[in-house]
């Protein structure tokens, strides 16, 4: 695996991340309402992700917490 690839699978395990803290947090599945994710794709330089990649991920991120909070 390339330092490129590896950096990719980072920064999206870094937006899932973010989209779980946001649900733990009481925000709602609106990526734009979360400063931190919306920080990540501002910084276009930076990250080797595209913007879609990043919401995608954010928005899985929240997902999963969400239906993990609803198992009973």
């Amino acid at each position: 695996m390339s330092e490129r690839e590896l950096k990719k699978k980072t920064e999206i395990a870094l937006c899932v991340e973010m989209g779980r803290l946001a649900f733990n947090e009481g925000t709602k599945c609106v990526p734009a309402n979360d400063k931190r994710i919306m920080s990540v794709v501002a910084d276009e330089e930076k990250r080797t992700i595209t913007t879609i990649q990043a919401l995608k991920a954010w928005i899985s991120g929240w997902t999963q917490a969400n239906l993990e909070e609803k198992v009973i």
